[in-house]
């Protein structure tokens, strides 16, 4: 796909796809705006793979996810208490995220139920 076709197909599917770019599915608008320059700039995002804007696109639009994959560098969340990945938590469309359950059986945010922070890390 050219690039502007790209950003064409990019914007079609988030203008269809929401009510507002301003509110709701967390900055929706920020990201397709950042995404949008990645592209139009031959540059790239770094974002974790759970991000909502991701995680739509390659749910409903899989052939511009894999365009867009070449402006894209995709991280790992991970457990900032003690560093093992976070396995993805609720995907219900249009709610948000969780930020996931760590994968660590020994965690002490596990054990204990508090809340799990999230970090990033580069994907291997």
């Amino acid at each position: 796909m050219e690039r502007l076709e790209i950003i064409r197909e990019l914007y079609d599917f988030l203008y269809q796809a929401t009510e507002s770019f301003e509110e709701g599915f967390d900055d929706l608008g920020a990201d397709a705006l950042y995404l949008i320059g990645a592209v139009a700039k031959g540059t790239r995002c770094e974002w974790p793979r759970n991000r909502t804007l991701l995680r739509m696109l390659a749910e409903d639009k899989p052939k511009l996810f894999k365009a867009l994959r070449n402006y894209l560098v995709l991280t790992v969340p991970e457990c900032e208490t003690c560093g093992s990945r976070l396995r993805p938590g609720s995907r219900r469309r249009g709610e948000m995220e969780d930020e996931g359950y760590c994968t660590n059986r020994r965690c002490s945010r596990r054990s204990s139920g508090q809340p799990l922070g999230v970090g990033v890390v580069k994907a291997k």
